[in-house]
């Protein structure tokens, strides 16, 4: 900026330009004329005092004087004011990160005007929030000019960070029906576009099972955020076509040849009756109705399924069973149809040649009978029956009692055998021992009956005649005890039999008829003592053994030595 002074006369008034303003950091060149010497003050960031046209550049508000000599020698003195404008405060935001081929959003502030530099790769420069795309790493100057036309900048470097080198894997061609492994490489964390029959579209490695030709687009994402896409093509082969032949009916026992088509390999299941279970045309053994079922594998490596049925004449005579002895049973022919039956052995056979005939057997028996079709197949089957005879045993043992005979009746069967006792009183019982009390001089009976697994019973009887009451007696009493504690023949005992000492009391008498001991029940016997204990002299004594109150009676003599 140049501000000239002039001069109108000499030693005459001198003007200058207006006072004049700048920018802060900016310069003006002020300008005097008509003098042959100049005197410029203050000299504060002005470049020569002496000359007419010298330039300033002051930071602040600023007055400079000037005193002009012309060729007369007159002095003239005037002055300027220079303001100084502070500069604009220019600011530029925004994101200065972003992934390649995105945008930032800039936006400038502070100025009234706005010129962005470089240009290109911005939506607009000459406004105060352009869109900057940029390929490369870019510093990015605004340039903001104020209502005083004072000027100011600011920069932002714009960092562009490249994608991930996203790899979806190759495109690929599966067999229909079957599953591919896709996996995406190049990301932090993946997003499948394509979600269509894949089992997880948010990991890198989904199974897509496709069922028409698909285009599976990934989305990966690295650790800036930044992201890009990669398609992989699953295609699909044609279907295998499996043949694995017409359905046969075949005898037990034949050879089937099948013939399987539609593939360059096979499999056939179940192959453990098969000669040759991975070729097209193998041996069939079956054994049974069966179906055999063909892999068929074709060029691309695709499968198919196909099977056929085998239907071979098998009959069956049924399960073999059990039965009591005596009883029957009914078997049919099972399986297939079949016209034609022959039994063997007949023993026990209702009818040897019909398919159902009673079969009842007085032992175990196995029967064979041959089972022909309209087709002329022939089939053997055999059922054993067994016949079923549990065996009742027992034991018994009498003993004679106070009140009758007691009989004892213990079942010595099998001991899986259920078991009932039945007595001729109308009693009965399932406990494996029994006992019960009959009468003196009578007759009883009982029947033992046993029952098996299957419920076959088999009983036995069981036929006691009870003797008179004295006939039971068969009394041992000794005649001569020695009481004196050595072990040996220290007490008088007297032996009945059964339970007849229930109802028997020993007397010991002295020889004047005194009674001096009484015993009864399990206790007959005598230490020596009477009944208060006392010690009873050696000699002579008499005894009485009552039954039933007198019903049985007997004496005797014994001696007491010491």
């Amino acid at each position: 900026m140049n501000v000239i002074l002039s001069q109108t006369n000499p030693c005459g008034y001198v003007s200058f330009l207006n006072d004049t303003s700048i920018c802060f950091n900016d310069s003006v060149d002020i300008v005097a004329s008509g003098g042959i010497s100049y005197a410029w003050y203050p000299n504060y960031n002005i470049s020569d005092t002496t000359v007419s046209n010298p330039q300033v550049f002051n930071h602040v508000d600023t007055t400079y004087y000037v005193e002009i000599t012309d060729n007369n020698g007159c002095v003239i003195t005037d002055s300027i004011a220079i303001s100084v404008n502070m500069l604009p405060s220019v600011n530029v935001q925004g994101i200065d990160t972003i992934c390649d081929g995105s945008s930032t959003q800039l936006i400038g502030t502070g100025a009234l005007s706005y010129s962005w530099s470089p240009p290109h790769s911005l939506t607009n420069s000459s406004i105060p929030y352009p869109s900057a795309n940029p390929n490369t790493n870019t510093n990015y100057i605004v340039t903001g000019t104020d209502a005083n036309g004072c000027v100011n900048r600011d920069t932002i470097s714009v960092v562009v960070l490249p994608l991930p080198n996203v790899e979806a894997g190759n495109d690929t061609t599966i067999c229909p029906g079957l599953s591919v492994q896709l996996n995406a490489t190049g990301g932090d964390t993946y997003q499948w576009l394509t979600t269509v029959n894949l089992s997880n579209y948010l990991i890198s490695n989904p199974v897509a099972t496709p069922n028409t030709l698909t285009s599976y687009v990934v989305r990966a994402t690295d650790v800036n955020g930044c992201l890009n896409t990669d398609t992989i093509r699953v295609a699909l082969h044609d279907s295998a076509n499996a043949d694995a032949g017409f359905n046969v009916s075949a005898c037990y026992g034949d050879a089937i040849q099948l013939n399987a088509s539609g593939g360059v390999s096979y499999s056939w299941e179940p192959n453990y009756f098969l000669n040759h279970p991975t070729l097209a045309n193998p041996l069939a053994f079956p054994n049974d109705d069966m179906v055999f079922t063909v892999q068929v594998t074709d060029i691309n490596g695709c499968t198919d399924f196909d099977s056929l049925n085998i239907s071979v004449f098998v009959a069956h005579a049924g399960d073999d069973a059990i039965i009591c002895e005596g009883d029957s049973i009914l078997r049919s022919i099972g399986g297939d149809p079949a016209t034609t039956f022959n039994w063997s052995p007949t023993d026990g056979v209702s009818d040897p040649t019909i398919y159902n005939p009673t079969l009842s057997p007085s032992i175990p028996t196995q029967y064979i009978v041959n089972i022909e079709n309209a087709g002329g197949c022939n089939y053997t089957d055999t059922v054993f029956i067994n016949v079923s005879n549990p065996i009742p045993t027992f034991d018994t043992i009498l003993s004679p009692g106070c009140n009758g005979v007691y009989a004892e009746f213990v079942n010595t069967s099998n001991s899986e055998f259920g078991v009932t006792w039945n007595f001729n009183n109308g009693d009965y019982t399932t406990d494996n021992k029994v006992e019960k009390v009959f009468n003196f001089e009578s007759s009883f009976s009982a029947t033992l009956t046993v029952q098996d697994s299957l419920n076959c019973t088999n009983s036995i009887d069981i036929n006691i005649d009870t003797d008179l009451f004295e006939n039971y007696f068969d009394i041992y009493y000794p005649n001569v005890f020695t009481p004196n504690s050595d072990g040996e023949n220290d007490l008088f005992i007297v032996e009945v039999p059964g339970r007849i000492n229930q109802c028997t009391e020993l007397i010991i008498y002295n020889r004047f008829g005194e009674i001096q001991f009484i015993s009864t029940g399990n206790n007959l016997k005598w230490d020596g003592r009477n009944n208060v204990g006392l010690e009873l002299p050696n000699g002579k004594y008499f005894f009485t053994l009552n039954v039933k109150n007198g019903f049985f009676s007997q004496s005797g003599t014994l001696y007491k030595f010491q």
